[in-house]
């Protein structure tokens, strides 16, 4: 038995179908939101300046029943139900359609439920394998997950969405050179083939590769100009690499393009507007930026980067009051959003309102521990109400996870010591910090004085 069906066997044990019905009933659709948290997590060093990417995932029909999917999922699940009451074994076929339609429906409970058991039940084909690969992969059980790609690739390695799990999977073991060279390989080879595109763009723009970026945009836009997704993160790329007023005709396009299909979805329609915001506020157009911001408030558009980039762009304008206004707006309706306690501790420390400040930055960090910068915020709170040893341990926290922080760490460490008349401490922290940032000036000159005042003792 293999790695993959002894972890599904533990999981999902049915032996007849009667077991098998029974366990679909009790499921039930989840939001978009969460059926997605796992991409979203996958990419979210990405944030591009707190813009909350969403991230796509397309599904494959069985290559005989895809109408019946397409058009009737609904129909497609009742008629399987009632074949498998007439059957006393699990029949691996009609519930590897069962699975798709399920995904279609959008309940990925009972997709991956059904996915899994037709797997068990000896169905191999390209859909149930990807679709058991996506299950593993979100799970991160990635033995299991190279085990499903490996086959995959090997029994269909003219299918895109082989390759198209194989840079997912990639990509969530931190592979992302490997990842982005299949996706290269995939756009070259399955040009029509839309997921690839978009996974490129997205794991382009998180490797920061802006012009690579833009080269994969123009191509995506070239085959498929009818996409907004494409259109968006080719804004992004134009918008990273400068060039503001290509980024702008990129989202007008997009939103063209959206406004020409019979479904749109609001998210995608969010992100255009917010990236739109953003460059028009690099322009030097914040009144404008201010209006779509309002605009999008005013539809309802409530989610949290809308407040957060607004305040942004009012703080920017020297207009902190309004921007405190609009993040406490946002609070009533998130007030557990670690991004909003952020930009409402860095508002509040700027007003030098540290003791309200530091209870936002603390929430922020708490709920986020990556959020190193509200640590060292909240550092140099305790170092100005000259509670030192606090200070000193807030500090060390960031000096041990975060190394790109680490030399403002160890120069605020430096600085408690030097308050509490630990001078040698002192310096150890300010040799450190110059270890690790010797161009800094700032760091110098504190290493010089240290040094003086310990000859002098």
């Amino acid at each position: 038995m293999s790695a993959t069906e002894k972890w599904l066997n533990q999981k999902y044990n049915f032996r007849d179908p009667a077991s098998f019905l029974d366990a679909l009933e009790k499921l039930s659709p989840i939001s978009d939101e969460d059926a997605k948290s796992f991409f979203e997590d996958l990419l979210s060093p990405l944030h591009l300046k707190n813009l909350i990417t969403k991230y796509h995932t397309s599904s494959f029909a069985a290559d005989r029943k895809v109408d019946i999917i397409e058009a009737t999922p609904h129909a497609a699940i009742e008629f399987i139900k009632n074949r498998l009451l007439e059957s006393e074994t699990i029949l691996a076929d009609d519930v590897a359609v069962m699975a798709e339609a399920y995904l279609k429906l959008g309940n990925h409970p009972a997709s991956d439920l059904a996915c899994a058991v037709a797997y068990l039940a000896g169905s191999r084909t390209c859909t149930v394998l990807c679709m058991v690969a996506g299950v593993a992969v979100r799970e991160r059980r990635y033995l299991e997950a190279r085990e499903v790609v490996a086959d995959c690739l090997e029994q269909h390695p003219d299918r895109p969405e082989s390759v198209y799990y194989a840079a997912l999977l990639a990509l969530a073991e931190g592979k992302l050179r490997d990842a982005m060279g299949q996706l290269w390989d995939l756009t070259r080879r399955h040009p029509r083939y839309r997921p690839g595109w978009t996974l490129l763009l997205d794991a382009l723009l998180y490797a920061q590769e802006w012009e690579e970026a833009r080269e994969a945009g123009y191509r995506a836009t070239e085959t498929h100009p009818e996409d907004p997704v494409l259109w968006g993160r080719l804004a992004v790329a134009h918008w990273k690499v400068g060039d503001l007023d290509l980024g702008m005709r990129a989202v007008e396009t997009a939103l063209d393009a959206m406004a020409n299909q019979a479904e749109t979805d609001e998210k995608d329609a969010l992100f255009l507007h917010l990236v739109a915001a953003v460059m028009e506020e690099e322009k030097g157009q914040s009144d404008r930026a201010l209006l779509r911001y309002r605009s999008l408030l005013e539809r309802q558009q409530h989610d949290p980067a809308v407040f957060i980039n607004a305040a942004s762009c009012l703080r920017s304008a020297n207009r902190a009051k309004e921007a405190a206004s609009m993040l406490q707006a946002g609070l009533r309706l998130h007030p557990e959003n670690p991004h909003m306690h952020r930009s409402m501790g860095e508002l509040l420390f700027e007003a030098g309102r540290y003791g309200e400040a530091f209870g936002h930055l603390e929430k922020a960090a708490r709920t986020e521990p990556a959020f190193s910068g509200c640590r060292l915020l909240m550092a140099a709170i305790r170092l100005h109400e000259r509670r030192f040893q606090d200070a000193i341990d807030l500090a060390e926290e960031v000096a041990r996870t975060d190394p790109k922080r680490s030399p403002e760490a160890f120069t605020l460490m430096g600085d408690a010591y030097r308050f509490q008349g630990a001078m040698r401490s002192a310096l150890f922290a300010y040799r450190e910090a110059m270890r690790k940032a010797p161009e800094n000036l700032e760091i110098t000159d504190r290493v010089r004085l240290a040094e003086a005042a310990l000859q002098g003792a």
